[in-house]
């Protein structure tokens, strides 16, 4: 709880540090006789006096079992009891994190930045997204539609707070940090360099896996690079957020089909111990025209179409153009 306090009130910040050390010892076996009316004495001293609701709210939950269990700790003091060591499941929500496909820690990473703790937040919006920079352009934000604060007047900007810590990094301020665990006996080949391959890569280079992505375009990305055009999602924080993932450890090879130029069974006989497909679905809406591609000259996909303007693929002039559509593919 401390690491998202705000910091700026002592009462909060180090009271909250204080209240949990003496829960440590009275559940190590090491409390003492005063212990309980001075958790009651610094619970009550920081809703009074903690310079915002958070920190005040709190203590409420250790001053509820300082109240209503106080029989159970005083038999724990007055014994040296421990209290055994458990693995407790936790869930914080929100209706903005309910509605994010990742489950981001929203109100954790929005107070982090409020404070200016870029480093905190980065580190805690990476425990889910491994794409901060690109997400705050590229997300359809979900998490705003829900947000509880529509209901007063608008929406939090959660996508573009995200830019913030993102950005901050991108330019200089930080140094991307990463808790990396050793394995180095396994390896993992990743197929496809788009948003899921990446950030399954990212993860299992966490986890201390050797991981080679394969992918049959020339750039990494996926429908990221192919499928959004620059003035929507900038080519420069795509690919610093790829290299970083890259600096993990992760081997790519690019202009490789799988099926093509290397076989799954060929993978296999490399020693790799898992092999994850995420190709992505590189396919655009159906038009509602019977045979539109046998019957008709002219028609062409969108998604298809940004994928060759990207690559810099010439297209063929045209006098007149019909768009088909109004969303995100056909205005980009």
């Amino acid at each position: 709880m401390e690491k998202l306090s705000c910091g700026e009130c002592t009462v909060g910040y180090i009271g909250i540090k204080v209240m949990t050390d003496i829960l440590d010892r009275i559940s190590n076996g090491q409390g003492a006789k005063d212990d309980l009316n001075l958790l009651r004495w610094l619970g009550n001293g920081i809703k009074e006096n903690a310079k915002c609701d958070f920190c005040a709210s709190a203590v409420t939950p250790v001053l509820d079992t300082v109240n209503y269990y106080e029989g159970e700790y005083t038999k724990l003091i007055a014994g040296k009891g421990t209290v055994p060591k458990s693995v407790y499941i936790t869930r914080v929500t929100a209706p903005c994190m309910e509605a994010c496909p990742a489950h981001q820690d929203v109100p954790g990473y929005i107070e982090l930045i409020r404070n200016r703790r870029y480093a905190e937040a980065l580190e805690l919006i990476r425990k889910t997204n491994c794409f901060p920079g690109v997400m705050g352009r590229a997300c359809v934000a979900s998490c705003e539609a829900n947000c509880v604060r529509g209901d007063i007047d608008s929406p939090i900007a959660i996508r573009a707070l995200k830019r913030v810590p993102a950005d901050y990094e991108l330019t200089g301020g930080l140094e991307p940090t990463f808790e990396k665990k050793e394995n180095g006996k396994q390896k993992v080949a990743v197929i496809g360099a788009g948003p899921a391959g990446l950030a399954a890569s990212c993860n299992l280079a966490l986890m201390g896996y050797k991981v080679t992505i394969y992918d049959e375009q020339p750039l990494a990305g996926g429908m990221a690079l192919v499928g959004i055009p620059p003035y929507r999602l900038p080519r420069d924080i795509l690919e610093k957020e790829i290299g970083i993932i890259q600096g993990l450890g992760i081997e790519v090879k690019l202009n490789t089909r799988v099926g093509k130029d290397i076989t799954l069974e060929q993978l296999s006989s490399q020693g790799f111990n898992a092999i994850f497909i995420a190709t992505g679905a590189h396919l655009g809406r159906e038009f509602d025209i019977e045979n539109w591609k046998e019957d008709y000259e002219g028609l062409v996909d969108g998604v298809e179409f940004l994928r060759d303007a990207t690559l810099g693929k010439k297209m063929a002039p045209k006098d007149k153009v019909i768009i088909d559509g109004g969303g995100n593919v056909a205005i980009d």
